[in-house]
Protein backbone atom coordinates (compact mmCIF):
# COMPACT_ATOMS: atom_id res chain seq x y z
CA UNK A 1 0.00 0.00 0.00
CA UNK A 2 2.71 2.69 0.60
CA UNK A 3 4.49 1.74 -2.75
CA UNK A 4 1.45 2.24 -3.90
CA UNK A 5 0.97 5.94 -2.96
CA UNK A 6 4.78 6.63 -2.79
CA UNK A 7 4.57 5.84 -6.76
CA UNK A 8 1.06 7.83 -7.49
CA UNK A 9 2.70 11.07 -5.33
CA UNK A 10 5.94 10.92 -7.87
CA UNK A 11 3.12 10.51 -10.93
CA UNK A 12 1.32 13.76 -9.51
CA UNK A 13 5.06 15.54 -8.91
CA UNK A 14 5.79 14.40 -12.74
CA UNK A 15 2.26 15.30 -13.96
CA UNK A 16 2.45 19.14 -12.08
CA UNK A 17 6.01 19.18 -13.90
CA UNK A 18 4.97 18.68 -16.95
CA UNK A 19 1.95 20.96 -17.23
CA UNK A 20 3.51 23.79 -15.59
CA UNK A 21 6.31 24.06 -17.84
CA UNK A 22 3.88 23.29 -20.97
CA UNK A 23 0.82 25.93 -20.11
CA UNK A 24 2.25 27.69 -17.16
CA UNK A 25 1.12 27.96 -13.51
CA UNK A 26 -1.90 30.07 -14.44
CA UNK A 27 -2.83 27.43 -16.70
CA UNK A 28 -2.84 24.34 -15.31
CA UNK A 29 -5.77 23.46 -13.34
CA UNK A 30 -5.96 20.34 -10.26
CA UNK A 31 -8.75 18.88 -12.99
CA UNK A 32 -6.04 18.46 -15.59
CA UNK A 33 -3.37 17.63 -13.40
CA UNK A 34 -5.55 14.60 -11.88
CA UNK A 35 -6.36 14.12 -15.66
CA UNK A 36 -3.27 13.15 -16.44
CA UNK A 37 -2.21 11.26 -13.66
CA UNK A 38 -5.65 9.10 -14.18
CA UNK A 39 -6.88 9.79 -11.00
CA UNK A 40 -10.06 11.91 -9.39
CA UNK A 41 -9.79 15.30 -8.29
CA UNK A 42 -11.05 14.17 -4.80
CA UNK A 43 -8.03 11.54 -4.83
CA UNK A 44 -5.82 14.12 -5.91
CA UNK A 45 -6.09 15.85 -2.61
CA UNK A 46 -4.90 12.94 -0.73
CA UNK A 47 -1.32 13.33 -2.41
CA UNK A 48 -1.45 17.51 -1.86
CA UNK A 49 -3.32 20.43 -0.46
CA UNK A 50 -3.33 22.00 -3.37
CA UNK A 51 -1.93 23.88 -6.52
CA UNK A 52 0.37 26.07 -4.70
CA UNK A 53 1.70 23.23 -2.25
CA UNK A 54 2.65 21.11 -5.12
CA UNK A 55 4.39 23.59 -6.85
CA UNK A 56 6.18 25.06 -3.74
CA UNK A 57 6.93 20.93 -3.16
CA UNK A 58 8.28 20.16 -6.59
CA UNK A 59 10.07 23.91 -6.16
CA UNK A 60 11.86 23.48 -3.23
CA UNK A 61 12.91 19.93 -4.44
CA UNK A 62 14.78 21.19 -7.37
CA UNK A 63 16.33 23.92 -6.06
CA UNK A 64 17.62 21.72 -2.89
CA UNK A 65 18.73 18.88 -5.81
CA UNK A 66 20.63 21.85 -7.57
CA UNK A 67 22.20 23.22 -4.73
CA UNK A 68 22.97 20.20 -3.48
CA UNK A 69 25.06 19.50 -6.61
CA UNK A 70 26.80 23.00 -6.00
CA UNK A 71 28.25 22.07 -2.89
CA UNK A 72 29.56 19.12 -4.11
CA UNK A 73 30.95 20.58 -7.14
CA UNK A 74 32.39 23.19 -5.20
CA UNK A 75 34.00 21.00 -2.84
CA UNK A 76 36.15 19.82 -5.20
CA UNK A 77 37.92 23.11 -5.97
CA UNK A 78 40.26 25.24 -3.56
CA UNK A 79 41.41 27.93 -6.18
CA UNK A 80 38.41 31.26 -6.25
CA UNK A 81 38.41 31.06 -10.01
CA UNK A 82 38.27 27.56 -10.19
CA UNK A 83 35.25 27.53 -7.48
CA UNK A 84 33.32 29.63 -9.74
CA UNK A 85 34.07 28.09 -12.94
CA UNK A 86 32.64 24.92 -11.11
CA UNK A 87 29.38 26.79 -9.90
CA UNK A 88 28.90 28.04 -13.75
CA UNK A 89 29.49 24.89 -15.31
CA UNK A 90 26.90 22.71 -12.81
CA UNK A 91 24.71 25.57 -13.11
CA UNK A 92 24.77 25.04 -16.80
CA UNK A 93 24.10 21.60 -16.86
CA UNK A 94 21.75 21.23 -14.32
CA UNK A 95 19.58 22.80 -16.85
CA UNK A 96 20.14 20.94 -19.55
CA UNK A 97 18.89 17.63 -17.53
CA UNK A 98 16.13 19.27 -15.56
CA UNK A 99 14.52 21.65 -18.26
CA UNK A 100 11.05 21.46 -16.96
CA UNK A 101 11.64 21.33 -13.28
CA UNK A 102 13.51 24.76 -13.45
CA UNK A 103 12.00 26.85 -15.68
CA UNK A 104 8.73 26.55 -12.96
CA UNK A 105 11.70 28.75 -10.45
CA UNK A 106 10.65 31.50 -12.95
CA UNK A 107 6.85 30.97 -12.50
CA UNK A 108 5.59 35.08 -12.02
CA UNK A 109 5.43 35.46 -8.18
CA UNK A 110 1.96 37.08 -8.74
CA UNK A 111 0.48 33.93 -9.42
CA UNK A 112 1.56 32.90 -5.95
CA UNK A 113 0.05 33.82 -2.08
CA UNK A 114 2.34 36.48 -0.71
CA UNK A 115 3.25 33.42 1.95
CA UNK A 116 4.32 31.48 -1.06
CA UNK A 117 5.95 34.19 -2.76
CA UNK A 118 7.55 35.28 0.04
CA UNK A 119 9.47 31.68 0.13
CA UNK A 120 10.02 31.35 -3.67
CA UNK A 121 12.25 34.93 -3.21
CA UNK A 122 14.12 33.58 -0.43
CA UNK A 123 14.83 30.51 -2.15
CA UNK A 124 15.95 32.11 -5.41
CA UNK A 125 18.09 34.63 -3.40
CA UNK A 126 19.82 31.94 -0.98
CA UNK A 127 20.90 30.23 -4.75
CA UNK A 128 21.69 33.40 -6.24
CA UNK A 129 23.60 34.45 -3.13
CA UNK A 130 26.28 31.57 -3.01
CA UNK A 131 27.35 32.55 -6.81
CA UNK A 132 28.04 36.04 -5.60
CA UNK A 133 29.80 35.47 -2.91
CA UNK A 134 32.13 33.31 -5.23
CA UNK A 135 32.24 36.36 -7.53
CA UNK A 136 33.30 38.47 -4.80
CA UNK A 137 36.20 36.10 -3.54
CA UNK A 138 37.56 35.47 -7.19
CA UNK A 139 37.67 39.46 -7.22
CA UNK A 140 38.89 39.26 -3.71
CA UNK A 141 41.50 37.41 -5.05
CA UNK A 142 42.46 39.43 -8.30
CA UNK A 143 40.95 36.95 -10.06
CA UNK A 144 37.88 38.11 -11.26
CA UNK A 145 37.97 42.44 -12.51
CA UNK A 146 34.30 42.93 -13.34
CA UNK A 147 33.17 46.53 -11.42
CA UNK A 148 29.68 45.21 -11.70
CA UNK A 149 29.33 41.97 -9.80
CA UNK A 150 25.98 42.00 -9.45
CA UNK A 151 24.47 42.17 -13.24
CA UNK A 152 27.47 40.04 -13.64
CA UNK A 153 25.87 37.24 -11.73
CA UNK A 154 22.31 38.00 -12.72
CA UNK A 155 23.40 37.91 -16.59
CA UNK A 156 25.15 34.19 -15.63
CA UNK A 157 22.21 32.59 -13.34
CA UNK A 158 19.80 34.30 -16.53
CA UNK A 159 21.32 32.39 -18.93
CA UNK A 160 21.09 29.18 -17.57
CA UNK A 161 17.31 30.01 -18.31
CA UNK A 162 17.41 30.21 -22.03
CA UNK A 163 19.36 26.71 -21.74
CA UNK A 164 16.28 25.58 -20.09
CA UNK A 165 14.58 26.29 -23.49
CA UNK A 166 17.03 25.46 -26.34
CA UNK A 167 18.61 22.75 -24.93
CA UNK A 168 17.56 19.42 -26.39
CA UNK A 169 19.20 16.12 -25.42
CA UNK A 170 19.00 14.35 -29.36
CA UNK A 171 21.25 17.85 -30.64
CA UNK A 172 24.70 17.95 -31.45
CA UNK A 173 25.81 19.52 -28.69
CA UNK A 174 26.10 17.41 -25.38
CA UNK A 175 25.23 18.62 -21.38
CA UNK A 176 29.04 18.36 -21.22
CA UNK A 177 30.43 20.51 -23.77
CA UNK A 178 27.77 23.33 -22.93
CA UNK A 179 28.62 23.09 -19.51
CA UNK A 180 32.10 23.67 -20.23
CA UNK A 181 31.67 26.70 -22.78
CA UNK A 182 29.48 27.98 -20.69
CA UNK A 183 31.78 28.43 -17.68
CA UNK A 184 34.06 29.57 -19.83
CA UNK A 185 31.67 32.16 -20.83
CA UNK A 186 30.94 33.26 -16.84
CA UNK A 187 34.53 33.13 -16.67
CA UNK A 188 34.99 36.21 -19.38
CA UNK A 189 31.54 38.04 -17.96
CA UNK A 190 33.07 38.08 -14.93
CA UNK A 191 36.17 39.65 -15.83
CA UNK A 192 38.77 36.80 -15.34
CA UNK A 193 42.56 38.30 -15.55
CA UNK A 194 44.37 35.15 -17.07
CA UNK A 195 47.47 37.08 -16.08
CA UNK A 196 47.11 37.70 -12.77
CA UNK A 197 45.58 34.46 -12.07
CA UNK A 198 48.76 32.64 -13.74
CA UNK A 199 51.17 34.95 -11.28
CA UNK A 200 49.08 34.00 -7.68
CA UNK A 201 47.32 30.71 -8.21
CA UNK A 202 49.07 28.36 -6.30
CA UNK A 203 46.82 25.42 -7.33
CA UNK A 204 48.45 22.71 -10.22
CA UNK A 205 46.90 22.49 -13.26
CA UNK A 206 43.99 24.12 -11.90
CA UNK A 207 40.60 23.75 -13.16
CA UNK A 208 40.06 27.44 -13.71
CA UNK A 209 42.54 27.32 -16.74
CA UNK A 210 41.02 24.64 -18.22
CA UNK A 211 37.76 26.16 -18.19
CA UNK A 212 39.16 29.54 -19.55
CA UNK A 213 40.40 27.43 -22.52
CA UNK A 214 37.08 25.91 -23.45
CA UNK A 215 35.35 29.03 -25.18
CA UNK A 216 34.62 28.07 -28.25
CA UNK A 217 36.93 30.91 -29.54
CA UNK A 218 40.06 30.17 -27.80
CA UNK A 219 39.71 25.89 -28.03
CA UNK A 220 38.47 25.65 -31.80
CA UNK A 221 35.19 24.50 -30.11
CA UNK A 222 33.23 25.22 -33.60
CA UNK A 223 35.10 22.89 -35.56
CA UNK A 224 35.13 19.75 -33.14
CA UNK A 225 38.17 20.20 -31.09
CA UNK A 226 36.13 19.80 -27.98
CA UNK A 227 34.77 16.11 -27.32
CA UNK A 228 31.03 16.87 -27.66
CA UNK A 229 31.32 19.36 -29.79
CA UNK A 230 29.51 19.32 -33.04
CA UNK A 231 31.74 18.04 -36.09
Amino acid sequence: MTSGKSDTSQRVRDAAVDLFATRGYDGTSMRDIARHVGISVANLYNYTDGKESLYWTVMKATISELMDEQRDALATEACPAARFAAFAYTHARYHTHRAKEVRLGNTPLESLSPERATKVRSIRDEYEGMFRVLIRDGAGAGYLTTPEPELASRAILQMGVGISLWFRPDAPLTSDYVGRVYAAFALAIAGFDEAAHGERCAEVDCSAVAAWANSAARAGALTGELPGAPA
